[in-house]
């Protein structure tokens, strides 16, 4: 009796965790990309980890959503593998959850922490005539710009009164979208490093772990593997490259992510 108590209160928390998420519209999407799985996902994670004696069955009885038998059994293969795995973890500030990887030397619950959603545009000749006006107006930009960046930035802990800010779509001029993207990156770091030392109750800059998310899978590639050689690659997108390179040695650690463009747009809010 006592146990069957325990998992009605767990799933009661799970109800009440879970009570603000809605059905995708897009019912035809595929199960990997309906959002309602992905934040029941993010929500589902820690319980995963503080309630390791009760089945993913159990917790998913606690979801508030009525889930049809292919998105119940795609969540429980997820959650399944999180609890064999132990690869990532979910860090919330306030309505915000945000999956991030569990490393040996990185437990992203424990450290000074940021995240970054950056978005970079690049516009060929043939695109800035053609097609880009009312895509570009709904941005707030002028028709025909050779390129755009935007991020957002989120400190996760320690706490903070104001803990995210974005920077809205900007014209740049660029020659390449990887250029783009690389700007993004190199951008919101910049702003993340005068806030930090700006902010007197947060620790310095060095202390900080980044997680920068991006939807380019090439600039992600090139930040895990180190610089190229010398002299590869365009030399525009090489100089934007080694000052953000510059950027990240400046912190206790930047792991770059992919995430898809949709979720980007999602966090940067167009």
């Amino acid at each position: 009796m006592s146990s069957s108590f325990n998992i009605r209160k767990v799933q009661q928390e799970i109800k009440r965790n879970t009570s603000h998420i809605r059905n995708d519209p897009r019912t035809n999407a595929e199960l990997e990309e309906r959002e309602h799985l992905h934040e029941l996902y993010l929500r589902l994670i820690p319980a995963v980890y503080e309630y390791s004696n009760v089945s993913i069955e159990e917790l998913l009885r606690g979801v508030s959503l009525r889930l049809t038998a292919a998105e119940a059994q795609y969540l429980s293969d997820r959650l399944n593998r999180v609890r064999r795995k132990r690869d990532v973890v979910v860090v919330s500030r306030e309505d915000e959850d945000v999956l991030l990887p569990l490393l040996p030397d990185f437990d992203p619950r424990k450290v000074p922490l940021a995240a970054a959603w950056t978005d970079g545009g690049y516009y060929t000749a043939k695109e800035r005539r053609n097609s880009n006006g009312a895509r570009l107006r709904k941005l707030g930009l002028r028709d025909e710009i050779a390129g755009y960046v935007s991020y957002r930035l989120l400190i996760l802990n320690p706490p903070v009164g104001r803990p995210a800010w974005q920077y809205e779509p900007q014209e740049i001029t660029v020659s390449s979208s990887y250029e783009a993207e690389a700007m993004a990156a190199e951008i919101a770091l910049q702003n993340l490093i005068e806030r930090l030392e700006t902010e007197r109750n947060l620790p310095a800059t060095d202390q900080f772990h980044v997680v920068l998310f991006s939807d380019c899978q090439s600039l992600i590639a090139a930040l895990k593997k180190g610089p190229p050689p010398e002299g590869k690659g365009p030399e525009a997108a090489a100089t934007t490259m080694a000052r953000l390179r510059a950027l990240t040695g400046l912190f206790a650690g930047v792991y770059p992510h992919w995430e898809p463009r949709r979720r980007i747009k999602q966090r940067l809010g167009h």
